[in-house]
This record gives C-alpha cells, structure tokens and sequence, in this order.
C-alpha cells in the first residue's frame, strides 16, 4: 500500500533517507525493501542533502552526523527540511514522490504478531500488505489476547459516606484566598475586611477539621480499630492541632470521591 502523500512530513522523509546509515544499515534494510527501494532512498538522500548543505554552519554539521549514522542531528535537518519543503512545493512533492516508491518497495513481513490487552484498552497493529513480483499477497497472523485486571469490591456505603466526610474540605479558590490573607496579615497589609474574611474562613477549617475527626472516630469503630490504625491506614498524620489528610495516600475507593483540599494546608 502506497503512503498518502500527506503524511509524508519532513521527519518521515528524513527517516527515510537516512534509515540505511542510522539504524540497520544495507544488509538489515535489503530484508525489509526492494534492491530498487534502497537505491531510491540513497536518491532521497542526495536531494534532501544537496538542497540543505550550505544553509548553515548548524545544518552542516547535522547533515555529517546524520550521514556518519549520529541521530543526534535529525531534530535540526527536520526543522530546516520543512522550511524549505513550504517554501518550495515543487521540491516537497518531488522528496514524497520518491519517498512513496521507496514505500512501495516494502517487504512483507509475515511473521505473527501478538498483542496483551488489559481491561478495557484498544490495541492497534497494523501490517502492510504487499504483493511480491509473482502476483500473491500475504499477510502475517495477528493474535490479541484480551485480560481483565480485577476491580476492588466495592466499599459498604455506610463506610464510603465516612470517607467522603473525611474527604471533603475547602475549594482549591478558597485556600488560595486564605493564603494570600495569611501573607497580607504576616505583612501588615490586611484591611478590616481582609481580617474579616480572614476569621471566617478560619472558621471554617476548624469546623471541617472536627467533622473530620468525628468521621474519622466513626470509621475507627465501624472497622473496628484504633483512630491510630485508621489513620495510617489513610496516610493522615497526626501531631499538632489538626490533622494532614494526604490525597495520594488515601484507600484507591476515594478515587470517585471529590479530590480534598487544603487538610494539609492548616497545620500549625
């Protein structure tokens, strides 16, 4: 199957070009192309060189990297290949044109291929389809093999409702605003109102906070075990005034929970 010219961009033509000197070299390519395909692709090779020496002391030397199989100098000729590619169209389809008889002159590989898919992921392999000179097409065997990663039970409600609890906390807007608060107070810059709004929101950790702890007391005894088990269990530290509820470390159930914020925020 011939490529579409369009998706022939500078970096594939310059992979194309230089694929015998940076990757497999002429004996590794001779099983995946023609004899005319490599042959063409030293021709895209002499034009995408001949165009481009001479443009900079930069594109010179990563013109020579690339021609002494250093991939180090591709990012640079790509950029300038699509330059010149835009600015003259002529010579752009002339390198795709090339480029498309190279393609043309792929080998089938008709070797098996396997893929794992986990869940409920989509895998994609595709093979190119060539007809040989005789006029027979083969194509290679795809097997997919499909697993299902078990999914955790699903929490009691009674426990999930306490977690949320535990969970919940102030908007992301609103902890930016206490402490941008915060900072203006440590700066003496906070107005009457400021101080105001300052003391409400205030107000308002302490009383999540000790609805915090009451889930937490609850969670303790409906599983069972000490306030000190749960809350390692739940990556919450102790120590201080308050508590720190650290959202990387609560149970994998509280991923469809509303994200907590602030609770390690507040710590004095």
């Amino acid at each position: 199957m011939v490529e579409p010219a369009s998706t022939l961009t500078a970096a594939v033509l310059i992979d194309l070009a230089f694929r015998k000197l940076v990757e497999l070299g002429a004996g590794e390519l001779g099983k995946k192309f023609t004899e005319a395909a490599l042959k063409r692709m030293d021709d895209l090779r002499q034009a995408i060189v001949a165009r481009l020496r001479g443009r900079s002391e930069k594109v010179d030397e990563a013109l020579a990297k690339l021609e002494q199989g250093d991939k180090s100098g591709s990012e640079t000729v790509v950029k300038n290949l699509d330059v010149v590619m835009d600015e003259y169209p002529e010579f752009a389809n002339e390198l795709k044109a090339i480029a498309q008889e190279i393609n043309a002159g792929k080998l089938q590989d008709n070797s098996s291929m396997v893929m794992n898919v986990s869940d409920h992921a989509t895998g994609y392999q595709t093979k190119n389809e060539v007809t040989n000179h005789a006029g027979e097409n083969y194509t290679g065997a795809i097997t997919i093999n499909k697993y299902h990663t078990p999914q955790p039970a699903p929490l009691p409600k009674p426990e999930a409702d306490l977690l949320q609890q535990i969970n919940l906390g102030l908007s992301s807007d609103r902890w930016e605003h206490y402490h941008t608060l915060l900072a203006k107070r440590r700066t003496e810059t906070l107005t009457p109102a400021e101080h105001a709004t300052l003391i409400d929101i205030s107000d308002q950790i302490e009383q999540a906070n000790v609805q915090r702890i009451q889930a937490l007391i609850e969670l303790a005894k409906l599983r069972g075990q000490s306030l000190s088990i749960v809350m390692q269990e739940l990556g919450i530290e102790g120590g201080g005034r308050r508590s720190c509820v650290t959202p990387s470390a609560i149970s994998p159930h509280l991923h469809a929970i509303a994200p907590i914020y602030g609770a390690c925020q507040i710590r004095s």
